[in-house]
């Protein structure tokens, strides 16, 4: 079988047993699907869009296993967001009460340049 390109045009069809009617949404509104810690049918499914988050439960675990799946699929195959690899320094430097030393550059032995993200913690 074929896997759409594209979440535009896809719907998530909801039937509501007790209320006997249908919900549509555009799956391409869909942010993350959550699984219920405490109860093994819940779910809850986040938007875009601001919409309040929807919860649901099933009537079988298996269900909703099915269904998270399925969700995570799209979700995965078609997120814009790109993953991409950042380069992290992170150091910790014991003062001992000290100040700075007044020539920066010393620090650049200890500081290596081209990192994405710096993290360093005193004491």
């Amino acid at each position: 079988s074929e896997t759409p390109d594209s979440l535009e045009g896809l719907r998530l069809t909801i039937h509501h047993r007790h209320k006997r009617e249908q919900t549509h949404i555009p799956l391409a509104e869909l942010l993350q699907v959550v699984r219920g810690k405490r109860n093994a049918r819940k779910i809850t499914l986040l938007w875009s869009q601001k919409r309040q988050p929807s919860k649901y439960v099933f009537l079988a675990h298996e269900q909703r296993e099915r269904f998270y799946e399925i969700a995570n699929f799209f979700l995965t195959r078609h997120n814009d967001l790109r993953e991409e690899e950042i380069s992290v320094f992170i150091g910790t430097w014991n003062m001992g009460e000290a100040p700075p030393p007044p020539n920066t550059a010393d620090l650049s032995q200890w500081i290596k340049k081209d990192y994405d993200v710096y993290a360093i913690g005193t004491q």
